[in-house]
Order: structure tokens, then sequence, then C-alpha cells
């Protein structure tokens, strides 16, 4: 697996890439500046992240390592990734011992995994009439949302169940040969995404509630139908997994290894543009997103942060909690404003749209997918720009997705163009 290390990080912190072949996706428009492109970001961008982290390659299907201070780069069109920190929670996430409790399973053989690490395993089923599962216990807070997540290959059975312990009925089975989603438990959300040459990614969401030990497992299933950690009589059937993830969350990020007996943590990305004088007083940007968190995320999940240094004088975009519509918020002076929500167009989970925000004298203007344009009198003192976050401090609002193209121009551009850029 390639690990990819800092892009030229010189002694001033800055990502100053080789410039001589990343210089041409900079070009054209003489006044405006690229701060995200495909692959690459502006030489004039910090970035940072206090951990290693995994993302999909180019190919759109190997995941890759990218060192601490490397930005990610995912998919096909290797838009820059923003998440915020996680932990994964289930030790042991390869082997499946110790800590694991396993029944029914005759085997675990190590097999070639997305990542092309021999990391993946092949789970085969015993012929006894019993449970098929292997699961370990977490400690959970109640009230708390919990997310199973887990890389899934059909073998000679598609079926796939993930479930939850503590009193729970929390569960869900997937058709691995679908790609669907079949049973969803009582309390529990679900999805399935596909990852490429056969895999999905499964999830499933519960929120206990009650603070304990919870059983997180998953196991085969003999139909897309089986009921919830059910006893059947195994026929040695097999499916491929690769990195069972339990994260404190409403819905699962990129993927974690813990493959000792520490829980893995991986930082926040944190992507910061220090403005100009000029650029402090009038701008617009014109970017390309996409989030994993419309309408679930219990949280703010935010796009653009301008401030001053501190949360008194700021300009930012956001989903506010579980809301599908993007707003502007401004804090001036310690006051703060929202833009208005009506008419705005909604955007879906995993969906790709663009978003203008401009800024002058007068005040800000946003617009989403070709919506209208919300305009917000008032302009606080500005020093940096914060790429997919809600709050520029905490950092405990990220965009929990991708960005990019991203475009800065030097000048507060018109509504007309506001709208017919983000519609294009």
């Amino acid at each position: 697996m390639v690990a990819f290390a800092p892009i030229g990080v010189d002694g001033l912190g800055l990502l100053s890439m080789q410039m001589a072949a990343l210089e041409p996706a900079f070009r054209g428009d003489a006044d405006m500046q690229r701060l995200v492109a495909p692959g690459t970001i502006h030489r004039s961008m910090n970035f940072a992240r206090a951990s290693a982290g995994l993302a999909v390659g180019a190919d759109g299907v190997t995941w890759q390592s990218y060192e601490p201070n490397a930005p990610r780069f995912t998919g096909v069109a290797q838009r820059l990734l923003v998440e915020g920190q996680r932990s994964n929670e289930a030790l042991y996430n390869t082997a499946f011992a110790p800590g694991w409790s396993i029944q029914g399973i005759e085997s675990t053989t190590p097999l070639v995994a997305p990542d092309n690490s021999t990391n993946g395993r092949r789970i085969t089923e015993t012929s006894a009439s019993s449970r098929h599962i292997l699961e370990r216990g977490i400690t959970v807070t109640g009230g708390t949302p919990y997310t199973i997540s887990i890389a899934a290959k059909a073998g000679t059975t598609p079926y796939l169940q993930i479930c939850f312990g503590l009193a729970s009925s929390g569960h869900a089975n997937f058709d691995l040969a679908a790609g669907a989603v079949t049973v969803i438990g009582s309390g529990t959300t679900a999805a399935i995404t596909p990852m490429g040459n056969g895999w999905y990614l499964c999830e499933a969401t519960v929120t206990p509630a009650a603070s304990g030990t919870m059983n997180c497992g998953f196991g085969l299933a003999n139909s897309a139908t089986m009921a919830r950690i059910a006893t059947y009589e195994g026929t040695g059937a097999y499916l491929d997994v690769w990195c069972f993830q339990v994260e404190r969350a409403a819905f699962a990020s990129s993927r974690m290894m813990t493959t000792t007996s520490a829980i893995v943590t991986r930082a926040a990305d944190v992507a910061t543009y220090i403005l100009s004088a000029a650029q402090a007083q009038q701008g617009t940007l014109v970017g390309t997103f996409m989030t994993q968190a419309v309408g679930i995320n219990p949280v703010n999940t935010g796009f653009l942060v301008l401030d001053g240094g501190s949360n008194t004088n700021r300009m930012l975009l956001r989903l506010f909690p579980n809301s599908a519509i993007v707003r502007g918020t401004m804090t001036l002076d310690g006051t703060t404003t929202s833009g208005a929500a009506s008419g705005q167009p909604s955007i879906t989970n995993g969906e790709v749209f663009k978003i203008a925000l401009a800024w002058d004298r007068s005040g800000f203007a946003y617009a989403t997918k070709g919506g209208p344009v919300v305009t917000m009198a008032g302009l606080p003192p500005l020093t940096r720009l914060m790429l997919g976050q809600g709050d520029g401090f905490a950092l405990n609002q990220p965009l929990c997705g991708e960005i990019g193209p991203l475009d800065l121009y030097p000048t507060r551009l018109p509504d007309s163009v506001l709208q017919a850029m983000t519609a294009a």
C-alpha cells in the first residue's frame, strides 16, 4: 500500500508543491486562484492532520495511506477529503482476537483487502446449528449514536448481518450480490455503498438508551430476511470482509485499522488559507462540495468559514443539525444572524453540488445549486478562510465529505453570476 507524504512542507509550514508539474492547474483566469484542484491544493494553503489516514485512490477502488499532514484526495474525481476527528473503538479489527466472541465460525482466513494489504478476511461458517457471528463488547454512553461499518464482499453466500447488543433489537441485513439493505431492525438506520470490485461498505447505527457494554458484531445470514442473531444450520458458506469499525457517530467515516489493543483515532483535517488585505475586503468563493452528513448529523456540518481570528467575527456556510439546506450565519462583534431558509434548494446525502460565497463592504451573499441569492448586511474583520469547517476553533462541525474544485476570485461577483456558476 502506497503511503502519501505531506507535499513539500517547507520551513514555514506551507505546502510548496512541485509547482512545475502542478502550476497548470492554477492557470487560466489570471485574477482567480484555484485553491483546490483535482489531486492537489494551492501552494498558499496550509494543511494539517495530526495522524495518518486512508482514502480511496484515483482508480476509485484501491484504498491508499496518507501520512500525517498530507491532504487526502479521494476517488476518481480526486476531491479533497475533509473529516473531523474520529476513533475506531473496535480493537483487533482484522485478527478478531483477543477480546472477540466468535460462534459458529470455522475460519477467518487472510486475503487481499481493498487497500492491497492482506488484512482482509474470508469468514467461513461451520456446519453446526448455531449463531454464526463475531462480536466484541464496546463501552457506550446512553443517548449517543454508534455506527458499525464493515467492508464486505459476497462469497458463496451474499448475506451479511450487522448486530448490536445491550438489550437492543438493533440490526440490519445486507445482500452483497444485489447491493441492497434488506432488513432494518427497530431503532436502527442502515446504508450500503459500493466500493468497487464487488466490495460494499455496509453500515448500521443505533442509539443505546443506557450506558454500559454493548456487543457490536457481524455475521453470516442464511437469507436476506433472517431474524436478528438467529440460529441456523450452517453449510460451510463464506463471505469476505475488511476493516470492522465502531464509531461514536451517526454515520461512518473513512477506514481506520486497529491491529493492536489501542483505540485508533484519526485527527481532524484542517485546511486554512490566510487572506490578503485586499481579499479581506472583497472576494468570491465558488466551489464543488459533497457531504455524507445531510439530514443525519446531530451537529452543524460546515462548508466554509471566513473569520477574523475568533468566533465573534465570522461568516460561515453550514447545514444546521439534521437539515438539508445550506445556510449562512454571520457574527459581527458577537451578534449572530442567519440567512433565510425559505425558498432555498435542499441537498441530498452524497450529492455533488456547488456553492458560491461573496463579500464586500456592503456584506455577504451566497447561493446554492443555482437557487435564490441570500444577502446579509455587514462585513466583519476577516483574516482567514477555513475549508470544510463550521467552527474554525473547536473543529467540531466538519464537512464529513469532499471539496473541489474551489476557486477564489478577487472581486464580489454579481448575484446573477453566483446563481449561474452554482447551477452549472
